[in-house]
């Protein structure tokens, strides 16, 4: 069982969003902390692995970094599971942290 591993470089671009970095209520919640600024331009590196097991399972893996470039980094994980249900069913399950 060989599994398939893939890099992913790539970059987002912000446009003036008022709630930078995914954290809605920070500016309601923490008065006394500077407002996050989230750089025009910043960048994302992902790890992807798959694997196929046993009757068609599929479990595909991810690891990455986001927001490179800017003050706050942010890491992740995301893992998800392909199960065949029938011929042309299947299941999904996903985790992510």
């Amino acid at each position: 069982m060989i599994p398939a591993v893939s890099l992913y470089l790539g970059s987002e671009l912000s446009l003036g969003n008022i709630y930078p970095m995914e954290n809605l209520f920070h500016p309601v919640f923490n008065l006394l902390s500077p407002a996050l600024q989230q750089n025009q331009i910043s960048g994302e590196v992902m790890l992807i692995t798959q694997n196929h097991f046993l009757n068609n399972f599929v479990f595909v893996k991810n690891w990455g970094r986001r927001y490179l470039g800017c003050l706050y980094k942010k890491n992740y994980m995301s893992s998800s599971l392909m199960i065949p249900i029938k011929k042309r069913l299947r299941g999904f399950y996903k985790s992510q942290s």
